[in-house]
Protein backbone atom coordinates (compact mmCIF):
# COMPACT_ATOMS: atom_id res chain seq x y z
CA UNK A 1 0.00 0.00 0.00
CA UNK A 2 2.76 2.36 0.96
CA UNK A 3 4.60 1.58 -2.81
CA UNK A 4 1.15 2.41 -4.10
CA UNK A 5 0.29 5.59 -2.01
CA UNK A 6 4.06 7.61 -3.06
CA UNK A 7 3.36 6.13 -6.50
CA UNK A 8 0.50 8.50 -7.03
CA UNK A 9 2.08 11.01 -5.05
CA UNK A 10 5.25 11.53 -7.00
CA UNK A 11 4.08 10.19 -10.27
CA UNK A 12 7.52 8.87 -12.30
CA UNK A 13 7.20 6.46 -15.15
CA UNK A 14 10.73 4.75 -14.94
CA UNK A 15 12.10 5.61 -11.87
CA UNK A 16 10.73 3.30 -8.58
CA UNK A 17 10.17 4.81 -4.66
CA UNK A 18 12.30 3.48 -1.92
CA UNK A 19 10.33 2.23 0.78
CA UNK A 20 11.96 1.40 4.09
CA UNK A 21 9.76 -1.86 5.64
CA UNK A 22 12.18 -2.77 8.73
CA UNK A 23 10.98 -2.98 11.96
CA UNK A 24 11.86 -0.62 14.37
CA UNK A 25 13.64 -2.98 16.58
CA UNK A 26 15.30 -4.74 13.92
CA UNK A 27 16.59 -1.22 12.04
CA UNK A 28 20.09 0.37 13.35
CA UNK A 29 19.63 3.45 12.06
CA UNK A 30 16.42 4.21 13.59
CA UNK A 31 17.59 2.58 16.88
CA UNK A 32 20.48 4.02 17.28
CA UNK A 33 23.21 1.31 17.36
CA UNK A 34 24.21 2.02 13.61
CA UNK A 35 27.39 3.14 15.01
CA UNK A 36 28.21 -0.25 16.73
CA UNK A 37 27.99 -2.30 12.92
CA UNK A 38 29.11 0.01 10.90
CA UNK A 39 32.95 2.07 11.34
CA UNK A 40 31.82 4.60 8.44
CA UNK A 41 29.06 5.66 10.08
CA UNK A 42 30.31 5.79 13.23
CA UNK A 43 33.00 7.87 11.81
CA UNK A 44 30.62 10.17 10.10
CA UNK A 45 28.25 10.43 13.39
CA UNK A 46 31.12 11.58 15.64
CA UNK A 47 32.21 14.21 12.88
CA UNK A 48 28.37 15.76 13.17
CA UNK A 49 28.45 15.80 16.94
CA UNK A 50 31.83 17.98 16.84
CA UNK A 51 29.47 20.47 14.72
CA UNK A 52 28.55 23.84 16.07
CA UNK A 53 25.73 24.22 13.44
CA UNK A 54 23.90 20.88 14.74
CA UNK A 55 23.76 22.25 18.30
CA UNK A 56 22.81 26.34 16.99
CA UNK A 57 20.10 24.18 15.13
CA UNK A 58 18.86 22.07 17.62
CA UNK A 59 18.65 25.63 19.88
CA UNK A 60 17.37 27.29 17.10
CA UNK A 61 14.07 25.52 17.50
CA UNK A 62 12.66 27.37 20.11
CA UNK A 63 9.79 25.60 20.69
CA UNK A 64 11.80 22.36 20.88
CA UNK A 65 14.47 23.80 23.15
CA UNK A 66 12.27 24.85 24.76
CA UNK A 67 10.12 21.62 25.55
CA UNK A 68 13.86 19.58 26.50
CA UNK A 69 13.12 20.60 30.17
CA UNK A 70 10.03 19.22 30.37
CA UNK A 71 10.38 16.33 28.17
CA UNK A 72 13.57 15.23 29.44
CA UNK A 73 13.58 16.14 33.09
CA UNK A 74 16.96 18.63 33.03
CA UNK A 75 16.90 22.06 33.98
CA UNK A 76 16.93 24.54 31.35
CA UNK A 77 20.17 26.23 32.42
CA UNK A 78 21.36 23.23 32.14
CA UNK A 79 20.20 22.24 28.15
CA UNK A 80 21.51 25.57 27.67
CA UNK A 81 25.41 24.77 28.30
CA UNK A 82 25.43 21.34 26.83
CA UNK A 83 27.58 20.38 24.02
CA UNK A 84 26.28 18.72 20.93
CA UNK A 85 27.37 15.01 22.13
CA UNK A 86 25.42 15.60 25.34
CA UNK A 87 22.15 17.30 23.84
CA UNK A 88 22.42 14.50 21.02
CA UNK A 89 22.68 11.82 23.59
CA UNK A 90 19.41 13.80 25.82
CA UNK A 91 17.23 13.42 22.93
CA UNK A 92 17.74 10.15 21.54
CA UNK A 93 17.95 8.48 25.32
Amino acid sequence: SAMGFLSGLYPTKDQLIPVHTIAYDRDALLDGSASDHCPKFKKQSKNALKNRRVKKQILSEAAFAKALPNLTGVGASKVKKMNVKMLTKLVSA
